[in-house]
């Protein structure tokens, strides 16, 4: 392995996964919301959720 898990990857990390001959990597994205609720928000969010995406 040549990364630790969880390495931002940037230009010098995709440089060396090229270097190496690596095409294919398994990333994960960064989430683009995220929200805290409380028991009594629960439906609402979840309604709002559903339609959001």
């Amino acid at each position: 392995m040549f990364l630790q898990k969880n390495v931002r990857l940037g230009s010098t990390e995709l440089g060396l996964l090229a270097t190496v001959g690596l095409q294919i990597i398994h990333v994960y994205e960064k989430p683009r919301l995220v929200i805290l609720s409380t028991d009594s928000n629960k439906i609402i969010l979840m309604s709002a959720l559903k339609y959001a995406t």
